[in-house]
């Protein structure tokens, strides 16, 4: 099926018909790629059901990700492992490949949006989920730690005028720098959120990108694209610390997880406030901060220093 039917909000009606029908024996994700070779973008995944008579109250639903289906991503022949698959499902050879019904019909208490993808419930994502569980430092969500902006604005009521306006594309996912550009009022066809210096933006569309950014002075009253959520860190809480644990990879995998839809994912507002994450106490969070700047300090002066060799080679020739 459509990755849609597995997980996006307005399609829960269908998934919880097949529960209330058919028991669920197995889900198997697909690459992203799989349909690629056929013309089409749209990602899906393999859903596997059993028409009873009585449903359990609970059972094991197998959980799988495979990688070769037998041609790649160009329509090239390729290995198959759907043999490996089915023998791992009849044996039972890995209890990590499986689930219990209860733990997906509450999304192993991270959502309640219902989903069923298996993305979501492969062990490499419930260890994901998982993953700052174990952290000395206590969690909080993240709208415990910043309030999510609404301040809207549609730029067409002044179709003339020159907007300093945001897209995912212009924030740069190395460097978190905004990249400056215009659009005429009349020209902006995405709804938009206003934004102000101090605020945090986070890209929810394609969000293991990491185009996550702090908004500078000379971007104050600027308009941003709905496809980022707008994030006030909370007095007493350092906007600093935040910035940099949201830019990690393991954040950007963890959003990636709980990403929906089926040819640009995004994860929605609703997941994102409710990640909970480690706050250690001030005095952490600040030499946190600090060693992870002089890291980047240290970086920029290697990366200037190749720079500056290979600048040299290149004379030399």
């Amino acid at each position: 099926m459509p990755q849609g039917v597995y997980s996006d909000k307005a399609l829960k009606f269908v998934r919880d018909y097949i529960k209330r029908h058919c028991k669920i024996l197995a889900l198997i994700a697909l690459p992203i790629w799989a349909f690629r070779p056929s013309g089409t973008g749209v990602r899906g995944s393999l859903l596997f059901i059993e028409k009873v008579k009585e449903l359990p109250e609970d059972y094991k639903i197998f959980v799988k990700k495979v990688e070769h289906i037998g041609f790649d991503s160009t329509g090239k022949v390729d290995k198959n492992d759907f043999d490996l698959i089915l023998e791992a499902y009849q044996k039972e050879t890995n209890q990590d490949d499986w689930i219990t019904f209860k733990e997906l019909d509450n999304c192993l208490g991270y959502t309640n949006t219902g989903r069923i993808d298996p993305k979501f419930f492969i062990k490499e994502s419930r260890d994901l989920l998982r993953m700052f569980e174990g952290s000395p430092y206590p969690l909080k969500r993240l709208n415990e730690v910043a309030d999510f902006s609404k301040e809207t604005y549609n730029p067409k009521k002044e179709p003339e005028r020159d907007f300093l306006y945001i897209e995912v594309n212009d924030v740069n996912v190395v460097s978190g720098e905004i990249e400056r550009r215009f659009r005429k009022g009349k020209d902006v066809t995405q709804a938009t959120i206003v934004i102000h210096e101090g605020q945090i933006i986070v890209s929810r569309r394609w969000p293991d990108r990491g185009a996550i950014a702090i908004v500078p002075k000379d971007f104050e009253g600027a308009l941003l694209v709905k496809e980022f959520s707008v994030l006030n860190v909370k007095k007493g809480e350092n906007r600093e610390y935040l910035y940099h644990l949201f830019r990690t990879r393991q954040f950007l995998d963890l959003m990636d997880v709980y990403s929906t839809g089926e040819m640009s994912h995004r994860i929605s507002e609703e997941d994102l406030k409710s990640i909970q994450i480690p706050v250690p106490p001030s005095d952490v969070q600040e030499k946190i901060v600090a060693d992870i700047l002089k890291k980047k300090r240290e970086a920029d002066k290697l990366r200037s220093h190749a720079e500056r060799l290979e600048n040299e080679a290149r004379e030399r020739l």
